[in-house]
């Protein structure tokens, strides 16, 4: 009788060998020396492990070497030259970074920007050929993305566009019950409504080229950083999103990928940007909510702010950027790239580890928790009952008043950041 550990090792070598057989009778697979070394090796190393990896844990570790290999194993790739792509969110950033390395491989980029910013259309300019080409949208705005894309179907004139990267994000910090709803909205509308409304609006040039649609996600869609929930809630629905529009798509021929950088905040607080939203909610709390955080509370989370004043969390955009380049010129893309080592680990712990760790690097990583020692009302204020008394105390402010001044609250007064 043949042993069960025999018949798991073979059964795993017929599987790859067959998955690759496959791949490649689809012409997907770059097979020459010394990849067809790679394609043998399971079939090599099979009697190796039965002799030297006992058990059901060589048959483990067995399958999880013939999958890693499997999906690193190289792809024939499509020419670039001639494929239209449409990128947004172009000012600066991840998306800046990914028009000029798409224009230096033979794309014709369609660089999108929010407003008519000479500087940063003349910035990428600096880094591209003539075949770039300039359009402004502003993705919560269906009459501008409506007008956008018609001013693309004008100057593609009959060509397909191959691809869409969307590339735009805002992002406000803030903890939840500080941020109002109104930046809430904002961000909501262009994070998760304006790419959706985007992608559907160019859905059917990309069904008729049966191309690609690229999302930007990061690893803030499963790993919670304080003070950004609104950004964080919006990039978990994209993600959401994305995996189900890549089911959908699939009748079509259209490939929809995902991509998780490990850190691209570069832009976010560009100008101060983050600090001057974050001013503008602190002063327009309700007297309550003011009175309990308190003055040393706003304080710390100004310091927080500032020390991202300018910084740029990725310098080097090269992993994210060839991701974006494999995602659209594989003839096989993944569905989900994680950009770097730090996305990989993070991935794998924030799906297998206790609440506790994940909670642990979450605040390790994004460094925006502030301490309870910064409160005006700490837990001994709580349990000496002056929570009681500050409550007393808040019906007998104006109410009215405070509703009027949380009502002048206007996100739209704050620019995107991208």
């Amino acid at each position: 009788m043949i042993p069960l550990k025999l018949l798991c090792y073979s059964a795993i070598t017929l599987c790859f060998n067959g998955a690759v057989l496959r791949r490649y009778l689809r012409e997907e697979l770059r097979l020459a020396f010394p990849y067809t070394f790679l394609v043998l090796l399971p079939t090599i190393a099979q009697p190796f492990c039965q002799l030297f990896l006992g058990g059901f844990c060589g048959v483990t570790v067995f399958a999880v070497a013939c999958y890693y290999l499997f999906r690193n194993l190289p792809q024939k790739c499509l020419n670039p030259r001639g494929k239209a792509v449409f990128v947004t969110g172009c000012e600066s950033g991840l998306a800046h970074s990914t028009a000029a390395h798409l224009d230096s491989l033979g794309f014709t980029v369609y660089a999108a920007f929010l407003t008519e910013d000479a500087k940063a259309e003349k910035e990428l300019a600096k880094l591209c050929s003539d075949r770039l080409v300039t359009l402004y949208l502003d993705p919560s705005d269906d009459n501008r993305v409506t007008s956008t894309v018609e001013e693309l179907r004008e100057s593609l004139n009959g060509n397909d566009l191959w691809g869409l990267v969307n590339g735009v994000t805002c992002c406000y910090y803030a903890e939840s019950e500080i941020m109002p709803l109104d930046f809430y909205r904002k961000l909501w509308s262009v994070n998760v409504e304006g790419q959706i409304r985007v992608t559907r609006a160019l859905l059917p040039l990309l069904r008729r080229s049966r191309g690609r649609i690229i999302n930007i996600t990061g690893i803030s869609n499963r790993l919670p950083a304080p003070g950004f929930s609104a950004f964080c809630a919006s990039k978990a629905a994209l993600l959401m999103y994305s995996d189900v529009l890549r089911l959908e798509m699939k009748k079509w021929g259209v490939h929809v990928s995902v991509i998780e950088p490990s850190e691209y905040r570069a832009a976010f607080n560009k100008d101060g940007r983050l600090k001057k939203a974050l001013h503008h909610m602190t002063h327009e709390l309700s007297p309550l909510v003011s009175r309990d955080y308190g003055d040393q509370y706003f304080d710390a989370a100004m310091a927080t702010v500032d020390r991202e004043d300018g910084t740029d969390f990725t310098p080097d955009q090269s992993a994210p950027c060839k991701a974006i380049e494999h995602a659209l010129l594989a003839k096989n893309p993944d569905e989900h790239y994680s950009c770097d080592k730090t996305s990989i680990v993070l991935g794998a712990l924030t799906s297998h580890a206790p609440a506790f760790i994940t909670d642990t690097i979450a605040k390790f990583l994004a460094g925006t928790q502030i301490s309870e020692r910064c409160l005006a009302m700490t837990s001994e204020d709580k349990d000496s009952g002056n929570s009681r008394k500050a409550a007393d105390d808040y019906k007998n402010d104006n109410v009215e008043s405070s509703k009027d001044v949380t009502n002048n609250i206007n996100a739209h007064n704050y620019p995107v950041t991208t």
